[in-house]
This record gives C-alpha cells, structure tokens and sequence, in this order.
C-alpha cells in the first residue's frame, strides 16, 4: 500500500460495512496483550515504507498526521475486537502506534542492510560492475 492507496482507501473505509470487512480480515489472528495485537494490525495495515511517511500528529518532516487517516480507526476497532475482555484505551493504543511510526525508519535500514549482506554472501553478483565490450 501506499500513499495513492491510503487516499483511495479513505472514501471506501467509510463505509461502515467496508470498515467492519476490513476489520474482520485483521483480526483473525489472536492477540494476548495490546501492544503486541496493535503493532500486528499495523504491520499487516501498512508496511515500513508506508509507516514512514506519517508521524501522530503530522508536524515534522513533511510527515502525514496518522491520527486523522482512517486507517487510525481501523486500528482501534481491530485490538478493540481482538480484546475483548480487557478495557482498551486510546491512549494505549496511540503510544503503541507512536513507537511503531517512529521506528518504521530503522526498520527499513535494518531490512535494507539485510538485504546488501544477503547479496554479498550470495557472491556480490548485484553489485559487479560489468564492463561494456569495445567489440565491433
């Protein structure tokens, strides 16, 4: 997904019904604690590069605010669901989706340094030069 999608997503998310369907489809997998089941829905919500590009509140780094995308509401409805026996509060969840927006950067270097170590222990063949032939 990405910033198009996220924007396209807003008007059809709405929908209560779409909303519900999305909401459903997130919360299939079990949770145990809220942090754990909010950083879940996020990563599956959005991936890091997508994460990247918001902040809470939208202030710094020509970052978007993510508490007024509805993907925010999806979030929330989600753990809410997935908790049912435990009083989740917005605050909890908020601090939970602060961190992860805030490490989304870290978390694609580290993936991305992954990935060149990956390349050269499979012999580098990414990043050889070849030479073009003078040949004619």
């Amino acid at each position: 997904m990405n910033m198009e999608d996220v924007s396209k997503g807003a008007g059809y998310y709405e929908i209560l019904a779409n909303r519900e369907s999305l909401v459903t489809l997130l919360r299939q997998r079990g949770c145990s604690n809220v942090a754990k089941c909010t950083r879940r829905i996020l990563s599956k919500l959005c991936g890091d590069q997508l994460a990247n590009c918001y902040n809470w509140i939208g202030s710094r780094g020509g970052k978007s605010a993510f508490c007024d995308v509805w993907m925010k509401q999806v979030v929330f409805d989600t753990v809410r669901q997935s908790l049912p026996s435990k009083a989740v509060t917005d605050d909890e969840m908020e601090a939970v989706i602060k961190e992860y927006l805030k490490a989304a950067a870290k978390r694609l270097k580290k993936n991305h340094c992954a990935d060149i170590a990956g390349t050269i222990s499979d012999g580098g063949s990414d990043f050889i030069n070849h030479e073009e032939s003078d040949d004619i």
